[in-house]
């Protein structure tokens, strides 16, 4: 197909996981990202670890 790389078929997606992490920490991207929100005077959002339930409210597992 025109436009697309070749796909490793033995790719490790631990590695490259790690490789974006380290790219991310590198690049102070979570902290420069919430800073933007902050002077655009975007809403503050709140992250929540699994699924939402219908019997209770969401917290950390």
């Amino acid at each position: 197909m025109a436009g697309f790389r070749a796909v490793d078929p033995k790719q490790s997606f631990p590695g490259l996981e790690e490789e974006v992490l380290a790219r991310w920490k590198e690049r102070d991207v979570f902290t420069r990202q919430i800073s933007q929100r902050e002077e655009q005077g975007a809403p503050l959002w709140s992250f929540y670890e699994g699924p939402p339930t219908a019997n209770g409210r969401p917290g950390s597992q």
